[in-house]
């Protein structure tokens, strides 16, 4: 029987549902792909397979020095030759943000000069439409673009440091603003001259006794900068094109962040050791970070980076965003938290996370032990937020790389942390004693059955108690937010900064030993 001649009814119905989805269907791709949003469909994309060595021949062959010649006149020249790129108007919104919430120069830790880079690289990867035609940053920071949610979030410190020197920039002076000219001049005179005593005195960061001090204030002239700051969101490129199978779209701008980089006077002179490059993702900036080797990195961990490109006498290991929110008031003892061992999420994991599987096996029937596997969802988050905050200790136990979010999430819950993880580095050491609020067991001890419940069984309730104060004082060290106040996560990241600032100028002063004047 052939139903679309003889059921007329049946048809109309059918061309009433079927027409407005085949009209709305173009309209739905062209917003997708105009907004390129990491949900919905999966753009299909033209993209060679290729493997990875040879994707770096690649990125390694289109960076020539011919190119770099052509890039002396900067980011104008390059990737926006016609755009007119207007700077940042701070009177539209500094007025908005309270003086004392922000850094000024005369007290700052760190003095940053941050590159004028399109929107592309940062803010507009979020929303394309945050940022007005012809313009760089977001008008106004006191409502600017949320960092996209989900797990994008933990790897987000590039969103809230930009935030921060947009936020703390000296205010706009006649005589403070520098032509091309002048900064070349500028450049040129610190390439060739000697160090003095003067120089290394400008150095020194003066204590709490002498100013209250600040992180980081953005500054106009590269002349007064301690560091260049390259506003380059890379985790979040890596997230949003390599789950929209756009990882062409990702290489693309890590190709157009070392053409722009190297065509860069201050970068020539210094080879980018006096640079800053945030690339928390392990994956994130994977074929440029060779190129770029030379920047100071703000990572998560090094589990998936050479160490002829990053260590931790270069680098500084910045916290995850945890995931699971933070309690403010904590009225739990010893007694009421009946959870002796908790931990939630993937069991199967790559690399260093097989001891993951190795516990789930030895601690899965233990009694007053929670140990779950699952996968991140917002219900899952929820279940890990209650699961944490009713336990006495949470493990942290390596993944693909030696950190995990965990850590992080168990410290806003006020759970001890029990870090089980091989060549982990942690954020800040060199201010904070971990011993104090978290407990470390080598593989070894926690592969053997019955250890590690014996272990937490004879940590008593003053021990503990002491351990549960202590990381309700350090947990402000690991919170992002906006504006940035106090001894936040981000000023932390400054503070370490300001930490490496004699290396960095060490590093400079030994590398111009054998410079020569040209005859």
């Amino acid at each position: 029987m052939n139903i679309w001649v003889s059921n007329t009814p049946l048809r109309s119905a059918f061309l009433a549902l079927c027409l407005p989805v085949l009209l709305c269907a173009p309209v739905f791709i062209y917003v997708c792909v105009l907004y390129q949003y990491p949900f919905g469909i999966h753009l299909i994309v033209k993209h060679e397979s290729v493997k990875g060595h040879q994707q770096k021949q690649d990125l390694l062959s289109a960076i020539r020095p011919n190119d770099n010649a052509g890039c002396e006149g900067g980011i104008d020249n390059l990737l926006h030759p016609q755009t007119g790129l207007k700077p940042l108007d701070s009177g539209s919104f500094l007025g908005e943000l309270k003086e004392k919430e922000r850094c000024t120069k005369d007290r700052a830790l760190v003095k940053v000069f941050m590159y004028e880079m399109p929107s592309e690289f940062h803010f507009g990867m979020i929303d394309p439409l945050s940022i007005k035609k012809g313009d760089i940053w977001p008008k106004n920071l006191s409502n600017v673009v949320r960092y996209p949610g989900g797990l994008y979030q933990q790897h987000s410190p590039e969103y809230w440091l930009t935030l921060d020197l947009l936020n703390n920039q000296e205010e706009e002076r006649d005589e403070e603003v520098v032509s091309k000219d002048e900064q070349t001049i500028y450049l040129k005179e610190q390439r060739n001259r000697s160090s003095t005593i003067e120089d290394v005195q400008t150095l020194s960061i003066p204590n709490s006794e002498e100013r209250k001090t600040c992180g980081a204030v953005r500054v106009r002239n590269p002349k007064d900068a301690d560091v260049y700051f390259v506003p380059f969101f890379a985790s979040l490129s890596y997230n949003k094109y390599g789950k929209m199978r756009m990882q062409a779209k990702d290489m693309e701008l890590q190709m157009k962040l070392v053409r722009y980089l190297m065509g860069q006077r201050a970068w020539k002179r210094s080879s980018g050791t006096d640079h800053v490059i945030v690339m928390h993702h392990p994956n994130s900036l994977a074929m440029a970070r060779e190129l770029l080797g030379m920047a100071t990195f703000i990572v998560s961990d090094f589990g998936r980076v050479s160490p002829d490109i990053s260590h931790l006498a270069k680098d500084i290991v910045a916290p995850y965003k945890h995931m699971t929110p933070s309690l403010q008031e904590d009225g739990s003892t010893f007694e009421s938290r009946t959870v002796l061992l908790f931990f939630q999420g993937a069991i199967h994991r790559k690399e260093g996370g097989f001891i993951r599987e190795k516990l789930y096996n030895i601690l899965k029937d233990e009694k007053a032990v929670v140990f779950k596997d699952d996968v991140y969802s917002e219900g899952s988050r929820r279940s890990a937020a209650r699961g944490m905050a009713s336990s006495k200790f949470c493990l942290h136990l390596a993944g693909d790389t030696p950190s995990s979010n965990r850590l992080f999430d168990a410290i806003s819950s006020h759970c001890i942390p029990v870090i089980i993880s091989r060549d982990i580095e942690l954020p800040f050491e060199d201010t904070l004693d971990y011993s104090k609020f978290c407990l470390f067991v080598n593989y070894a001890d926690a592969s053997r059955r019955g250890f590690l419940i014996r272990f937490l069984n004879s940590i008593g309730k003053d021990e503990w108690t002491m351990m549960w104060k202590r990381i309700q004082e350090v947990k402000v060290h690991y919170e992002y937010q906006f504006p940035s106040q106090g001894r936040d996560a981000t000023q932390m990241v400054w503070k370490s900064l300001a930490n490496k600032l004699p290396s960095i100028r060490q590093r400079l002063h030994k590398a111009r030993r054998y410079y020569r004047r040209p005859n």
